[in-house]
């Protein structure tokens, strides 16, 4: 119960942030889930065992908020990696994906 409501908490505080930074409350909520996942990245696959790497593919819609969390937060002690992919053909290795809903193939 504790855990469920510091998740909630979390979650509450990043949508705040990602509000006043301008984003919609919809993309507040997918910023926060985006860093709760990282939290459950064990063994990086992308290279760097000391980092997870979210990979946005298509327009960002997080622009310089999910930056900022990056720069800010850690995940399990480990260092957030934002990897930003226009194309398919642009993508390299990262822990999480985001497809951007905005994506047109």
């Amino acid at each position: 119960m504790t855990r469920l409501l510091a998740i909630a908490l979390m979650c509450a505080s990043m949508c705040q942030t990602a509000t006043a930074a301008g984003l919609t409350k919809e993309y507040g909520v997918k910023l926060a889930f985006l860093y709760k996942f990282a939290n459950y990245v064990e063994n990086t696959k992308a290279g760097n065992r000391n980092q997870v790497t979210n990979g946005i593919l298509g327009p960002d819609p997080f622009g310089s908020t999910l930056d900022g969390v990056a720069a800010k937060r850690k995940a399990r002690g480990k260092t957030l990696r934002i990897a930003r992919f226009a194309e398919p053909s642009e993508y390299t290795a990262c822990d999480i994906l985001f497809v951007s809903g905005q994506y047109n193939r």
